[in-house]
């Protein structure tokens, strides 16, 4: 696995949209949880987390998982 470099939930939409392909999300149960996204990006992965859920483009594909491992 590559480097993983966090990112503000906005950086993390325009690099999502302009990647347009997967979307991991992990979801929490608790609403004062954040949730985390990770996406890939050539040889990195970034990820943000955030209590909101992000607005991603339709070319986005988001594959919810029970835990993500960073």
């Amino acid at each position: 696995m590559g480097p993983r470099v966090q990112v503000s939930p906005e950086e993390f939409v325009e690099i999502a949209n302009a990647e347009g392909g997967l979307v991991i999300k992990r979801r929490t149960p608790f609403q004062w949880q954040a949730n985390t996204y990770v996406v890939r990006s050539g040889d990195y992965y970034y990820y943000t987390t955030t209590k909101q859920s992000l607005a991603l483009s339709g070319s986005c594909r988001i594959r919810e998982a029970k835990n993500v491992l960073l």
